[in-house]
């Protein structure tokens, strides 16, 4: 199944996607048309050939809330390592994607590391004279440091983008998660449990340690502390870090593997009941989290995820 490390941008681009032109334009120096309205689709692509295509996630860009047809297509693809079929599937999202949408198309590609990023930024040869495709790729090196509020409160996922990278800076990891907490007030609760959920999963132990202390003792997330200490009791207290409980590390792993669940079922779009919130937050069994998971990312209907017997 996909790592946190890989979930962990789309979900943040999920819950505020106006972040990711804002990106590309500060980072990568990408111009792009101006956005009134963005809307984030599942990544299905369709083609008149009997083959799938499956992009990580997709976000229409609209010049005007009213539209019907959008003025621009953003292809989010997550890489957590080389994969050499995606040097044959990439291109194809872009060109899938402006046949479908008859308008332009963007890929670009989050590495979780460096040579991950260098890999991915290779001109991909199509085999056509003078026809080089080279994807925007935007790796650990390409991430600011973001310790302005401000801009993580206009821009929550940049945030969270920085935190994965800068949380555990000798100087600016405090200031970084500052930010990113601010920005966290201006998404959906569930977002924002989510994404500390996963930033908390993949930072090393001695970081995240030293964050939840920083939450207790620092007036200037004094106002997240009810909030965050209440989400840490509800994932088994960071798999039993100071008691080594294995109990609670397999409770927490279940509650992770629950959340990703049900933020991909949301991702496609999917109406998710209460009765299957609760039945899939009542799972403890990882094995079968997996299975639903691997289900959901290629269901049609929600029933093809919950009602299978094989």
């Amino acid at each position: 199944m996909p790592h946190l490390s890989h979930e962990l941008p789309l979900g943040a681009i999920d819950s505020d996607p106006a972040s990711l032109p804002e990106l590309l334009s500060t980072v990568l120096d990408v111009s792009l048309p101006k956005f009134a309205a963005l809307d984030v689709r599942p990544g299905e692509l369709k083609q008149d050939a009997p083959v799938e295509y499956w992009a990580d996630k997709v976000v229409l860009g609209y010049s005007d809330p009213a539209d019907r047809d959008p003025a621009h297509v953003l292809i989010v693809e997550s890489q957590s390592r080389q994969d050499r079929r995606k040097l044959f599937s990439w291109p194809v999202y872009v060109a899938g994607a402006r046949a479908e949408y008859r308008c332009g198309a963007t890929l670009v590609v989050f590495c979780a590391d460096h040579p991950t990023a260098t890999w991915a930024a290779q001109t991909i040869d199509m085999g056509h004279p003078r026809w080089g495709f080279r994807p925007l790729v935007i790796g650990p090196d390409q991430i600011p440091a973001i310790t302005d509020p401000d801009r993580t409160t206009r821009y929550p996922a940049l945030g969270v983008l920085s935190a994965i990278h800068h949380a555990g800076d000798a100087d600016r990891g405090d200031d970084v998660f500052r930010a990113m907490l601010s920005g966290m007030n201006n998404v959906k609760e569930d977002d924002a449990r989510y994404c500390i959920d996963a930033l908390f999963d993949i930072l090393p132990g001695d970081v995240t340690r030293h964050l939840k202390e920083l939450i207790m003792t620092d007036i200037a997330t004094s106002g997240h502390y009810q909030r965050l200490t209440e989400f840490f009791e509800a994932r088994g207290e960071a798999r039993g870090e100071a008691r080594g409980e294995a109990r609670g590390e397999a409770r927490g792993q279940a509650k992770g593997e629950a959340d990703a669940l049900l933020h991909v079922l949301a991702g496609r779009g999917f109406d998710v009941s209460e009765e299957i919130r609760q039945k899939v937050m009542a799972c403890t069994d990882i094995d079968q989290l997996q299975t639903w998971l691997r289900l959901a990312a290629r269901a049609e209907k929600i029933a093809d995820v919950f009602d299978r017997t094989d």
